[in-house]
């Protein structure tokens, strides 16, 4: 197995990683409510909203961070191609 593969299967997974959590946050943002008007019997609903608000602050790191990696190693599997065939 030549190195580029194992970049190239690298990059894949981290990529795949990344489709995947964008498909979970897209499905989280479809439950939260732009505004609500809540008045006490609808404690629930904000009780939702929340738990949605914590899901979404836990996710959005990890997107930013799969986000460079497999943008930042798609290239870097280009030049690193060209090197070792130049």
């Amino acid at each position: 197995m030549s190195p580029m593969y194992g970049l190239l299967v690298a990059w894949g997974i981290l990529t795949g990683i990344l489709i995947i959590l964008l498909i979970y946050r897209s499905t989280l943002t479809m439950h939260e409510d732009d505004s609500i008007f809540l008045n006490e019997t609808e404690s629930q609903m904000q009780k939702d909203q929340v738990e949605v608000l914590a899901k979404m602050r836990k996710i959005t790191p990890i997107l930013k961070v799969l986000g460079a990696l497999s943008g930042g190693h798609d290239p870097g599997n280009c030049g690193g191609c060209s090197f070792i065939r130049g």
